[in-house]
């Protein structure tokens, strides 16, 4: 498998990294977002201001063997020639 870029670190981006890790432990990936911080949202509605289950994006990342890179995206710009 080739290199992998995961843009967004919410429920479906972790989720992803997570099935990809136990399938593929060779595999690069990065993981781009925006938040230094994950929160579930199940975790907001029943406990709302209580940030203590709160995740840190870098360190789940390195737990992971993900690179982790705190920035937003503009915008992508695939060439099609590299889906072929």
């Amino acid at each position: 498998m080739e290199d992998i870029t995961v843009i967004g670190a919410g429920a479906a981006g972790l989720t992803f990294v997570e099935k990809i890790r136990e399938e593929n432990n060779e595999c690069k990936i990065t993981l781009i977002d925006k938040d230094k911080y994950y929160l579930p949202k199940a975790e907001v509605i029943s406990s709302p201001g209580d940030i203590s289950r709160r995740i840190e994006i870098k360190s789940w990342a390195e737990n992971k063997n993900v690179e982790f890179i705190n920035d937003f995206v503009d915008r992508i710009n695939p060439r099609p020639e590299d889906f072929f």
